[in-house]
């Protein structure tokens, strides 16, 4: 559950910062050229929700490989045997 919440809460925000970064360069070069409000709002959103996927997928990655993949290694290693004592032979 730890696991969902922490990602959902970094890809939100950084999904969101990643969109609003795209989606603001977009439109100031739109804007720069003259492009009508309507066409900078649609080319923002594509852009911003482009850019934030890789944000996703990228925590997703993380999240996974520290929390679950960490605890299903623990719980399935095979603890090492002790090291072996060298032989000696018994006294007579």
């Amino acid at each position: 559950m730890l696991a969902w919440f922490l990602f959902f809460i970094c890809a939100t925000i950084g999904g969101a910062v990643a969109g609003f970064i795209g989606g603001a360069l977009i439109g100031a070069v739109l804007g720069a050229f003259g492009s009508s409000p309507e066409i900078i709002r649609a080319a923002g959103a594509i852009v911003g929700f482009i850019v934030a996927m890789p944000v996703s997928y990228i925590v997703f990655r993380l999240v996974v490989a520290r929390l679950i993949v960490a605890k299903i290694e623990a719980a399935t290693a095979v603890p090492e045997p002790p090291p072996s004592q060298p032989y000696v032979p018994p006294m007579q």
